[in-house]
């Protein structure tokens, strides 16, 4: 049976004549102030010299329903300089004090039992990539943790609304104001509200239940603005804005995962620098140079000129070469005939400006943990909160130009964008469609210099490509949340690896299928934001009984589906209620439908479903 703290007489301790750890905080306070105390006035009074070294760190452990614990919970302190671990069971229900410990710095992890076994370990402070706490000599620091019950539900929640282009006089073009940011400002205004709605006006939302994780999903092309695209530097504020509502203290999203449709960023490529490594002449006394790498390449009649001087000619011709540095080590470069005699030398720093500029495009979707807490794993280390997942095949029907909708589009990729109506795109650095460069292939390998988490020193690492996004950004699609693994693919990435014979697949397919290693998670539930796509069968990729949940924006209207992957084309989730999206205070119908949206779009509810087991290769 439990007692009260033999100290202050309120809190419940399993031992008879136990203080509880908060007025064991206080007492070991009290010591370090006697301490204190005992060193200023000299030494008339002993103390201790290892007792003035050390310090106290108290754990505290909550759960999210404020009540009591089925049993202790486990904890473990792990010094970063000794790399030793001390576990003990906690006192009571609430805290655990370690008294006297050295200073340093510590990696804190739980482990709750019994009934509270599988929970999820939530809002740990102090605030870094693992659940860290410095304890300082004679101080007392503190870990804070809270726990609340795994998700055994999901339920899907469309925010259904068209996303493609106006049309005025059977002339399309792009919605939305030329000004990103206000654009942007806009946009969140208007996907805050359909927020809003899901939350307090949509009927069938298991908003109270904490075992059912919403997943709020809008499609495609939800943020793009009246040029197409917006500057790249301006992509972020739409997370940074959205944050406003999702961390609301007027409604408690944490039990909400958030996939915010996808923005478009652009970035153009019209002049890059290089560096002379070597001058020749050919047999008519023109220049050639071998240069160091240029990463979107060189195109003939770019021209050339020593950066801030006069220009030095056109390139007539390039190769790409692998030549050897001051070090001996071989190098990427490539070889260019100029049109000139200009002189160079060694070492020059040269512009390279291309006859015609490209525009490389970011598709980028927006995944947001809603609520103020970050999940935990059982090991201490922080999970993610957000996730950027990028598309990696550029569709005919993405943007506006002579050749959209058509199989031209593929042969000379020219789009409308940034006010230019012929404007060569780019995917993706790191994309495997065509005109990429330092494409990122599933299954090569890539070396860095470093250091990892955890690692004194720097040295040489081996990576291997995969689809496993651990960081939330850096273009893998399959990312674990709150110990559920996702799969994200943006429209055309659903649809885009041929099988032959007219069949095709999709980006997680053929990652399983043909690249996925022992460990890996598998997905169990796969995500497909789009404006002209539907859940194709030879493209579901998640485990047995896993859920799969597609909005798209094309249309008039925009729609959505769910699905359970019972094998073959899968079985529909039920759609419970729907509720069109209305907005307040000013006139929707100026601000929405004639400026950003063709319709006032809807949120639709589904039936949840339970989530299925995890399950790795």
């Amino acid at each position: 049976m439990p007692f009260h703290c033999s100290e202050c007489g309120k809190v419940l301790v399993p031992v008879a004549g136990e203080m509880c750890g908060s007025c064991k905080a206080k007492k070991a306070k009290e010591s370090r102030a006697k301490v204190q105390q005992a060193h200023e006035k000299g030494p008339q009074e002993a103390v201790s010299p290892q007792e003035k070294c050390k310090g106290d760190l108290i754990v505290e452990i909550t759960r999210k329903d404020e009540k009591a614990f089925s049993d202790h919970v486990g904890i473990k302190i792990v010094s970063k300089a000794t790399k030793t671990a001390d576990t003990q069971k906690s006192e009571n229900i609430e805290t655990h004090t370690f008294s006297g410990i050295e200073p340093g710095e510590y990696e804190i992890s739980i482990t709750p039992k019994n009934k509270e076994k599988d929970w999820r370990i939530i809002s740990a402070n102090p605030e870094s990539d693992d659940v860290k706490v410095t304890v300082t000599k004679g101080g007392v620091s503190t870990a804070k943790f809270v726990i609340a019950p795994a998700y055994k539900w999901i339920q899907f929640i469309g925010c259904e609304l068209p996303t493609g282009a106006g049309e005025k006089k059977g002339t399309p073009y792009y919605l939305g104001k030329k000004d990103a940011q206000a654009d942007i400002k806009k946009r969140c205004k208007i996907m805050k509200n359909a927020v809003v709605t899901a939350y307090n006006k949509a009927s069938d939302v298991e908003k109270d239940d904490p075992e059912v994780l919403k997943i709020f999903m809008a499609p495609e092309f939800y943020f793009r603005g009246a040029e197409g695209a917006y500057p790249i530097n301006e992509v972020s504020m739409a997370m940074e804005n959205l944050r406003k509502e999702t961390e609301s203290d007027e409604r408690d999203y944490s039990d909400w995962l958030f996939i915010f449709g996808t923005v478009i960023g652009y970035q153009k490529h019209e002049a890059t620098i290089s560096k002379v490594v070597d001058i020749e002449k050919d047999p008519t006394d023109k220049t050639i140079l071998t240069v160091d790498h240029v990463s979107r390449g060189i195109e003939i009649d770019s021209s050339v000129k020593q950066t801030h001087g006069p220009s030095a000619g056109k390139v007539t011709d390039v190769s790409e070469i692998t030549y050897q540095d001051d070090k001996g080590k071989d190098k990427k470069g490539f070889k260019i005939t100029l049109d000139t005699d200009a002189g160079f030398n060694k070492g020059d720093i040269i512009d390279l400006t291309r006859p015609k500029g490209h525009t490389e495009i970011l598709n980028i979707a927006l995944v947001q943990k809603g609520g103020k807490e970050n999940s935990v794993s059982s090991n201490g280390q922080r999970g993610l909160r957000q996730a950027l997942i990028y598309k990696e095949y550029i569709s005919s029907v993405d943007f506006l130009g002579k050749d959209f909708g058509k199989g031209d589009f593929y042969a000379d990729r020219q789009i409308d964008i940034h006010g230019d109506k012929n404007r060569t795109v780019l995917p993706t650095e790191g994309s495997q469609d065509d005109l990429s460069i330092k494409e990122n292939r599933p299954g090569d390998t890539y070396k860095w210099t470093g250091k990892k988490r955890g690692e004194d020193k720097e040295r040489e690492h081996t990576e291997r490509i995969s689809e496993i996004n651990k960081s939330g950004i850096g273009g893998g699609s399959v990312f674990t949340m709150d110990d559920i693994t996702f799969g994200l693919e943006v429209c055309l990435d659903h649809q885009r690896i041929s099988l032959g014979k007219g069949k095709w697949t999709g980006r997680l397919k053929d990652y399983y299928d043909n690249h996925a290693v022992a460990g890996e998670p598998k997905v169990q539930v796969q995500l497909i934001p789009s404006c002209g796509m539907s859940i194709k069968k030879d493209a579901i990729c998640c485990v047995n009984d896993g859920l799969i949940f597609n909005v798209d924006g094309a249309g008039k209207d925009g729609w959505s589906n769910a699905k359970v992957n019972t094998g073959g084309s899968g079985t529909f989730i039920n759609k419970l209620s729907e509720k069109k999206l209305k907005l307040s205070g000013k006139d929707w119908w100026t601000i929405t439908h004639k400026n950003y949206f063709q319709k006032r779009g809807l949120i639709r509810v589904y039936e949840k479903k339970r989530i299925p087991d995890k399950e790795v290769e």
